[in-house]
C-alpha cells in the first residue's frame, strides 16, 4: 500500500520495476567498471568525473532523486584505498554537486585540492558559499555508525570556509552521509552540527532527494543557515540527559524544512527506508554470489588433483575460508547492523 501511494503521488511508475531499481543500485559501480575498462592504463579522476557529469546531467530529476536515496554506499568487493574506492567516493560527491546545481547553486564545483578542503563547494550566482563534506561508507564496515572523527572534526567547517572569505560571502557548512550509518542516540556529531556560532546542516542523502522532488530551492537553504537560530535555538549537547540529540536534531530540522507537509515527508521517508533495505539485500546477495563463485573455482581446481579425499576436502575448506574471509565479515556486518528486505520486491 505504501509503495502504491508513493507511486500514485509522484507518478514514478518505473520505481515499481525491479530491473529499474537494480540498475540504479549498481549504476555508479557499473559506470566505473565500464569507463575504466576502456583504458590500458589507469584513468585519471578528472577524466572520469567529466564523463560522469555528462552522464548524470542527462538524468531526470526523478532518476537522480532515486539514485540519491541509496547513494554513499561503497561496493564491498573494492579493496580498501583502491582506485575504485576513490573513484566511487568522488562520484558520490559529484552527485551532491549535481543536486546543488539543480536546486539553484549553479556555480557549484568539486575542489581540485587533494586534502584539507571541502569535498563540494556549493555556490550560487550571488557568490554565497557553503562548504560540504560528502561521506561514503561500506555497509559491511565493522561498526553500525562511524567514529565521530571519521564523520567530522570540530572546526573543520570553519577551516574550510576561511580561504573563501576574500572572494565570497561564506554562509556555513553541510555534511551529507548515508542514513545507514547514523547513530541511534546522542553523539558529539550533533552537538558540533547544532552550534549557532558555525551553522552546519547534517543531512542524509534522502534529505537531498526529497528537497529535489519537492522543489526546495537554494535560497531556502541559504536563508536557513542565515537564520540558523530558528532551527536550533540551543545547541544540542550530548550530555543533556533529557533528550537524544540525534532525534532532536532531525525533529528540529525536518519541522523547519518540511513542516508545510510533514505527512508527505514521513511517507517519503518510509519509501526511502524500503529502497535502502532492498539496496542492503542487493549488496548482501552479490556478496553471497561472489563467495559461491570463489568456492566453485576452488573446488574445480582441486578436483583436478588426484589425491586423498580427506586432504582435498580440507584444502577446499581452508582455501574457501581464506579467499572469502572479508566477504563473510562484510555479510555478517550487513546482517547485524543494517535492516534488509527479505528479497526483491515483485514487479507490479
Amino acid at each position: 500500500m505504501l509503495k502504491k501511494v508513493f507511486l500514485k503521488t509522484f507518478k514514478l511508475d518505473k520505481f515499481s520495476q525491479l530491473l529499474y531499481r537494480e540498475n540504479s543500485y549498481n549504476c555508479i559501480e557499473r559506470f566505473i567498471e565500464r569507463e575504466t575498462s576502456n583504458y590500458t592504463i589507469s584513468i585519471q579522476t578528472n577524466i572520469l568525473l567529466e564523463k560522469f557529469q555528462k552522464y548524470i546531467s542527462q538524468l531526470s530529476n526523478a532518476d537522480l532523486a532515486f539514485l540519491l536515496i541509496h547513494s554513499g554506499l561503497i561496493p564491498e568487493h573494492y579493496k580498501p584505498d583502491s582506485s575504485e574506492e576513490t573513484f566511487y567516493s568522488k562520484l558520490c560527491e559529484d552527485l551532491i554537486r549535481e543536486w546543488s546545481v539543480r536546486i539553484g547553486f549553479t556555480k557549484s564545483y568539486l575542489p581540485t585540492m587533494k586534502s584539507s578542503t571541502e569535498d563540494v563547494t556549493i555556490l550560487n550566482d550571488r557568490n554565497e558559499l557553503i562548504v560540504c563534506d560528502g561521506k561514503a561508507f561500506r555497509l559491511g564496515r565493522s561498526q553500525a555508525a562511524p567514529n565521530v572523527k571519521d564523520m567530522l572534526k570540530e572546526g573543520d567547517i570553519s577551516k574550510w570556509l576561511h580561504p573563501h572569505t576574500s572572494l565570497y560571502t561564506t554562509i556555513g557548512g553541510m555534511v551529507v552521509f548515508p542514513s545507514t550509518h547514523d547513530w541511534k542516540s546522542s553523539t558529539d556529531f550533533y552537538q558540533y552540527t547544532s552550534n549557532k556560532k558555525q551553522p552546519i546542516l547534517a543531512l542524509n542523502y534522502e534529505h537531498l532527494s526529497y528537497m529535489l522532488i519537492k522543489g526546495i530551492t537554494s535560497d531556502f537553504i541559504i536563508n536557513s543557515l542565515k537564520n540558523y537560530h530558528e532551527i536550533f535555538p540551543e545547541q544540542l549537547r550530548k550530555k543533556d540527559s533529557k533528550i537524544k540529540n540525534r532525534d532532536k536534531y532531525y525533529e528540529n530540522f525536518e519541522n523547519y524544512f518540511f513542516g508545510d507537509d510533514l505527512e508527505f515527508w514521513n511517507l517519503f521517508k518510509e519509501f526511502s527506508s524500503i529502497v535502502i533495505n532492498e539496496k542492503c539485500f542487493d549488496t548482501a546477495s552479490k556478496l553471497t554470489t561472489r563467495i559461491d563463485s570463489v568456492k566453485a573455482s576452488i573446488i574445480q581446481n582441486f578436483n583436478q588433483i588426484n589425491d586423498i579425499n580427506l586432504l582435498r576436502n580440507l584444502a577446499i575448506k581452508s582455501e574457501t575460508q581464506n579467499q572469502t574471509e572479508i566477504f563473510n565479515k562484510q555479510l555478517n556486518n550487513i546482517q547485524k547492523f543494517r535492516k534488509s528486505s527479505s528479497g526483491y520486491y515483485e514487479d507490479e
